[in-house]
């Protein structure tokens, strides 16, 4: 076939941006250089690359689009037809729910093409909380329904991370600062087990050592935590009791700080820092232990998880699961 764009410029720039080496799945750098890892072959990048430029040109031919059109339509009012077939008791929203924002992966008709949207209902969690839930997932058929692991006062609109290097300078430039105080009122202790695992039985192991390692440093009972299948290739291990008072005492004596104003004019900013710098040190005790896990979705606290109860656009439905259900774990059917 012959390419719609330049494939050796096209496996150059591949090989910068995507391929720089073979990363190990504890390794918390995906797709950077700054990390241990051993650099790929000159043979393993030319195959790679050369794949990736491949499969570019491919999206841009006519026929993909119309196939990819055709396919995410047909999933579209699957996925419709799936909700309006769910009642409220099937619906499912964390602890504080009202304090999160929610986003949705939809089929836009007119541009052609999946678009991200916000929510901005108040998901309450309570009934009439999960109806407006489940309303709102019959009129958008989402293929993708995910909430945000920290809670702020305002969730509808959260602005820019202050925490990053280009936020930091977009709230510089617009001079956000002064509008920013007290909007972060924290995140909860949650865990992705489904990184680089070859099988559902491989993620259900380590999310038992995940468990595990909970047990162990906090004490906790198995019914304190939620374990859910993702729909996808793995598990998540959420603790929602989790609160600054589990950190080490110089973190606590660092909360107060913040909440005091020692630390700074805008205690939201601090303690995002705060919670990413504890979640880091528990990611390093994870590490020494072998524990393989999505670790960005840990630390950072922006992050989006994908809500039990709505369906995975692979087909299979999330959903809450038991510690006994991970001893020979097998998926539900896909609806498509």
């Amino acid at each position: 076939m012959s390419f719609l764009r330049n494939p050796f410029l096209a496996m150059g720039t591949y090989t910068i941006e995507y391929f720089p080496k073979n990363h190990h799945p504890a390794c918390d750098r995906t797709g950077q250089n700054d990390c241990d890892c051993p650099d790929k072959t000159t043979g393993e990048l030319l195959l790679e690359t050369f794949n990736r430029a491949l499969q570019a040109s491919l999206e841009d031919t006519p026929e993909y689009k119309a196939e990819f059109r055709a396919r995410h339509e047909l999933i579209t009012n699957i996925v419709g037809m799936t909700y309006d077939d769910m009642n409220v008791s099937q619906m499912w929203l964390p602890p504080d729910s009202h304090w999160r924002q929610f986003r949705f992966q939809v089929w836009d008709k007119n541009a052609k093409r999946l678009v991200w949207i916000k929510c901005f209902d108040n998901f309450r969690n309570n009934d009439h909380g999960k109806t407006a839930l489940l309303r709102r997932l019959r009129e958008s058929k989402p293929i993708k329904v995910f909430y945000m692991t920290s809670k702020f006062l305002n969730p509808r609109n959260i602005g820019p991370d202050p925490t990053s290097k280009m936020g930091g300078k977009k709230f510089k430039k617009k001079n956000l600062m002064r509008h920013y105080n007290n909007n972060f009122l924290g995140q909860e202790l949650y865990f992705d087990v489904d990184f680089k695992m070859d099988s559902f039985d491989d993620s259900a192991q380590m999310t038992k050592k995940v468990i595990g390692w909970l047990i162990r440093k906090f004490s906790v009972t198995i019914e304190d935590l939620t374990i859910v299948f993702s729909g996808g290739k793995g598990f998540h291990v959420i603790w929602y009791g989790w609160d600054i008072s589990h950190a080490e005492p110089h973190h606590r004596q660092t909360y107060q700080n913040i909440l005091t104003g020692k630390a700074g004019r805008v205690p939201s900013v601090y303690l995002q820092r705060l919670h990413k710098k504890i979640k880091t040190e528990y990611i390093e005790e994870l590490k020494t232990e072998g524990i393989l896990v999505d670790y960005e979705v840990t630390r950072d606290p922006r992050r989006i998880i994908r809500l039990p109860g709505s369906i995975h656009h692979k087909g299979r439905m999330c959903k809450i699961i038991s510690y006994e259900e991970l001893d020979n774990f097998t998926p539900p059917d896909p609806i498509w």
